[in-house]
């Protein structure tokens, strides 16, 4: 359960990765520059309320997104473009990892 300034800090940081999640340069350390925090305090509470890292939570928006834009008749490249990722490999590792199918899978099988 997360109290009242939690719940804010989660919905800015989501906020700021929405915002800018097409620059392939934002990263931890922009993120925690945006939130007035110095890395390793955003590692903690980032993990402390999310059970995830920072890079995690980052990454996790950006796929989330990934996915909305797939459905959205978005092609795998136009996606990588607008989330901010440029190497198709790790886009897909990574969205096997979060969804245990690949791009395309996912797109045959939440079309049909």
């Amino acid at each position: 359960t997360l109290n009242t300034t939690d719940e804010k800090f989660i919905a800015k940081a989501i906020k700021l990765v929405e915002e800018k999640m097409a620059n392939p340069e934002f990263s931890v350390v922009t993120l925690g520059r945006e939130l007035c925090m110095s890395r390793t305090n955003l590692f903690r509470k980032m993990k402390a309320l999310t059970d995830q890292s920072a890079s995690e939570f980052i990454r996790s928006i950006r796929l989330k997104k990934a996915a909305q834009l797939l459905l959205s008749g978005f092609n795998v490249s136009q996606t990588m473009f607008e989330i901010g990722i440029n190497s198709r490999s790790y886009f897909n590792k990574c969205f096997y990892e979060l969804f245990h199918m690949t791009p395309s899978e996912f797109i045959k099988e939440h079309t049909t």
